[in-house]
């Protein structure tokens, strides 16, 4: 089986568990162990299957130990099958009808996956940096929540700040803020834009033009309390505008909170930025979550829920 994956390869592998390991011998996974005290590669035990044993110093491990498979109650195709719906957006009901899954399953593994694509975000964010020499970033803040007792104009909710590239890719970045202080922003911004590019925001005050001259950025404004589009530079945000709608359409009311909202922004975002390579980024994700499962505990599972 090659690397390109399909919905008949995703549902093939959960009842072939020689395919599935192949894949995932393909896709580089530890299928055997190194011991944690040795660091030696391990050797299969013949007495138990699908279990090592370090010759240096007696330990056993059962197979992709130190993977995402790590204790699981499910097949590793099965996880597999799961990750796949879940990288095509399938709504929860519908995996779990499609899988024979309870809802209480299929909600775990996609906030483990959601976790996954949140680390490997924040870890890999210096390389995921958007922007460049000349490349035009619009950066805009917008409020994320419901009116109170919904009606009137009194939003409640979380600040969102976020920048989109004006490239065919349109990369972006979008992040929950406490404030939106001079000083939030310009960290916010230095942490997610390269050097070199060109900045258009509103007239809000904390967008300082002296402090991104000092982060190597232009900064250009138009004043949205007088037109949409500056008419004598052409600037305008209207693109990270339409991408605050898609994104308060595919998050649902209930996670416009402070403790909900930051998986639902990860995965936009990843998504967004990962387009047209999904599944090779998912692997990827999943791959990398090990290192970070002593942090998956009961509390962080239930951000997602």
């Amino acid at each position: 089986m090659n690397h390109d994956f399909s919905i008949i390869d995703a549902c093939m592998l959960p009842n072939n568990e020689q395919a599935c390991d192949l894949y995932l011998a393909g896709l580089q996974f530890s299928a055997i162990p190194r011991c944690n005290q040795c660091e030696k590669q391990m050797t299969a035990r013949k007495d138990r299957p699908n279990s090592f044993r370090c010759h240096s110093c007696n330990t056993s491990k059962a197979s992709y130990a130190d993977t995402i498979f790590k204790g699981c109650k499910i097949s590793k195709g099965h996880v597999l099958l799961l990750g796949y719906l879940f990288v095509c957006e399938i709504p929860l009901i519908k995996v779990s009808q499609m899988t024979g899954h309870c809802p209480k399953t299929v909600r775990y593994w996609h906030n483990l996956f959601r976790q996954a694509i949140t680390f490997n975000l924040e870890a890999t964010n210096d390389e995921n940096k958007i922007g460049g020499d000349g490349v035009v970033i619009e950066i805009d803040e917008s409020k994320f929540g419901k009116r109170k007792y919904n009606r009137g104009h009194r939003v409640e909710g979380v600040w969102v700040v976020g920048g989109r590239e004006r490239t065919q890719e349109k990369r972006m970045f979008a992040v929950k803020v406490d404030d939106r202080s001079a000083e939030t922003l310009l960290a916010l911004i230095q942490r997610h834009v390269h050097p070199g590019s060109i900045i258009i925001t509103d007239c809000w005050k904390g967008y300082k033009s002296d402090g991104l001259i000092e982060l190597g950025m232009l900064h250009t404004t138009v004043n949205h309390s007088l037109h949409f589009v500056d008419p004598t530079t052409g600037a305008h945000t209207n693109g990270i505008e339409g991408t605050w709608s898609a994104m308060k359409v595919s998050i649902p009311k209930r996670k416009r909170t402070e403790n909900d909202i930051e998986p639902c922004l990860f995965e936009y975002v990843w998504r967004r930025n990962n387009q047209g390579n999904l599944w090779a980024s998912f692997i990827i994700a999943i791959k990398d979550i090990y290192n970070n499962l002593e942090l998956l505990d009961d509390e962080i599972y239930k951000i997602c829920n």
